[in-house]
């Protein structure tokens, strides 16, 4: 038997920059997810943190990677509230 994941909530861009924000970090912009994604290889599929959108070379973003975003605001707190 095997399990595949469905229906994960899928994020794009702007709804991870504004979930930084909420949780009170608002100088996290897209420079900064650009860099963070960079660094981590977040693209990379088997990482589980984004994958190919409904449309060509559009990614979205899954809740591990909005975690992951979120503990590095945290992590950072000085440089992103």
């Amino acid at each position: 038997m095997v399990f595949k994941e469905v229906n994960r909530t899928r994020y794009i861009r702007q709804d991870i920059l504004d979930k930084a924000a909420e949780a009170g970090f608002p100088k996290f912009g897209s420079g900064a997810h650009t860099k963070l994604m960079s660094e981590l290889d977040a693209k990379n599929p088997a990482l589980g943190y984004a994958c190919v959108g409904d449309y060509k070379a559009h990614w979205v973003w899954l809740d591990k990677w909005l975690e992951t975003v979120l503990q590095h605001c945290k992590n950072n707190a000085a440089k992103y509230q």
